[in-house]
């Protein structure tokens, strides 16, 4: 499946990775649409606060 995958500050890439495996008593959803937030944005242009 494609993910959109946060590599380091500026650096997004859509790569394929794995289905994930499900285990007993959970789901697997499948994503119509997604959008971001300014969390999202603040993180790509700066990286995750510690």
């Amino acid at each position: 499946m494609k993910a959109l995958v946060f590599r380091q500050v500026g650096d997004l890439r859509v790569e394929d990775v794995p289905v994930p495996e499900i285990g007993p008593r959970e789901i697997l959803v499948k994503v119509h649409s997604c959008s971001i937030c300014g969390t999202d944005v603040r993180t790509y242009k700066h990286g995750i606060a510690g």
